[in-house]
Order: C-alpha cells, then sequence, then structure tokens
C-alpha cells in the first residue's frame, strides 16, 4: 500500500515513467540510481505567475493520446509561460508522432549522458514510441525559441493506502535554460494534472549525494516531504530471470 506499483509492461518495478523515464524503463539503472533532478536548480523561488491560456492541461488517455487534425496528431494540450528572465516558454503533451518520439529520447540521452551512464540506455526511440502507444507513460515537453529544452517522463501507481497517485520518472532541461524557472514550473504543470487525474499523491526519487537537487525539493518552492523510512527494493534483468529460473518448480 506504499509507494511503488506492480505492472504489468517494461516500466515497472516502481512507477512506470521509462527507466530514469525522460529514462527508460522504472526498473532499469538509470530509473533507479539517477534521480530526474537535472532542474534548473536556481529555482528556489516560484516564478512569475503564469500566463497561461484558459485551456487547461487534459490528462491523456491510453485510448485518446492525442488528438488528430488533417491526419496529423495533435496535444492534448498546451500552456503558454513567461519566466524569471522575461522570455516566454510554451508547455504541451508529448504525442505519439516521430518529431515528439525523438525530442523525448532526446532528453533520455542527455540524462544518460549528463550521469556518464550512457551505456545503461536500453531503450531505443522506438521502444519509447511503442509504450507511449500502450499508455505506459506520459511526457510534457517544454520549448523555448522554437525548440524543445526540456522534458518531464511520468506516470500513475497505486497506492492501496491512499489512492492514485503520478510518478515522475525522469525530468531533463537543457543546461542553457536552467536556473531560469522552467524546473518549478515542471512541479507545478505536473502536480495540477495529478490532481486533475484525482491523484493524490505526486513523488519522485533523488540521489542522496544530490545536494542541490535536494534542497530545492526542502525549499519554500516545493516544499516537499523527504521519507527516510522507505527503502527501495528492486529486481532487475539478470536477478529478474535467476529469482524466477530457481523458482521454476514452483
Amino acid at each position: 500500500g506504499g509507494s511503488r506499483p506492480m505492472a504489468s509492461s517494461r516500466f515497472t518495478a516502481v512507477v512506470g515513467v521509462a527507466g530514469a523515464a525522460v529514462g527508460l524503463a522504472a526498473g532499469s539503472v538509470l530509473g533507479a540510481l539517477y534521480a530526474r533532478n537535472l532542474l534548473g536548480l536556481g529555482d528556489q523561488q516560484e516564478p512569475p505567475p503564469a500566463e497561461e491560456r484558459q485551456e487547461e492541461p487534459r490528462p491523456r488517455t491510453a485510448d485518446a493520446a492525442t488528438e488528430v487534425e488533417d491526419g496529423e496528431q495533435v496535444p492534448e494540450w498546451t500552456s503558454s509561460h513567461r519566466l524569471r528572465d522575461g522570455s516566454e516558454c510554451s508547455v504541451r503533451s508529448m504525442t505519439g508522432c516521430k518529431e515528439d518520439v525523438g525530442m523525448v529520447f532526446n532528453m533520455v540521452r542527455g540524462l544518460a549522458a549528463h550521469v556518464g551512464h550512457e551505456a545503461s540506455l536500453k531503450q531505443t526511440a522506438d521502444d519509447l514510441a511503442r509504450d507511449f502507444r500502450l499508455g505506459a507513460f506520459s511526457a510534457i515537453l517544454i520549448e523555448r525559441g522554437g525548440k524543445c529544452v526540456g522534458a518531464a517522463v511520468f506516470y500513475e501507481i497505486y497506492s492501496t493506502w491512499e489512492g492514485r497517485c503520478v510518478y515522475l520518472e525522469d525530468i531533463f532541461i537543457e543546461e542553457p535554460c536552467r536556473s531560469i524557472g522552467i524546473g518549478t514550473l515542471i512541479f507545478i504543470v505536473l502536480a495540477r494534472i495529478a490532481r486533475q487525474r484525482g491523484c493524490v499523491r505526486f513523488q519522485w526519487e533523488s540521489l542522496r549525494a544530490n545536494d542541490a537537487a535536494n534542497r530545492f525539493y526542502a525549499g519554500p518552492a516545493l516544499k516537499a516531504t523527504r521519507m527516510d523510512d522507505i527503502y527501495n527494493w528492486r529486481l532487475s534483468s539478470r536477478a529478474l530471470d535467476d529469482f524466477i529460473e530457481r523458482n521454476a518448480s514452483v
């Protein structure tokens, strides 16, 4: 009844938004070790009030991932925001089109490179496209100056004690665009999505050694609660297969 789901897809063993889902499978090395913490960690205060369009983000469902206009997939929602440096950015839902999948996958690779574990990236862009179509995860894209500068991958998990939850698997912001409020903005948008989906909790993981990220999470912008009494256990890859083989007769 705690914080981790049991799932049927590879986005398992944890919450499912891709192993560090801007990453991969929740059970991947990246998903587990590297706390999707690449925020604009200068985000210690709330950004200026968002200048948003009237339409609020609508959660993606597995059977209606995107709308279609003239044969092309379009985002379910888009919102516009002004950042602390006075520039504008847009946040929108990911679609299943090749361009969006490519942008998310590039962010995944950027995360892997940042933490020095590119060799641990087992997923391909085709894998992400397939799993997105199956509803295994959702993602938001942050665009500024006509290009994608950040992304966050997330999915729903379930707590038998509390109910539905949103789990942030990965977050990545291009280095030139950090510390101007995009990190905080991502958390604001995801918190709204969680509530709109009827979720009671929004959670993520971080490395203990990532002091900057942990200060941000506990600081005045988020005021998140650190769970010191929970261990993260997993069986992945070879260990998972070995466990099944050892118990083949059961």
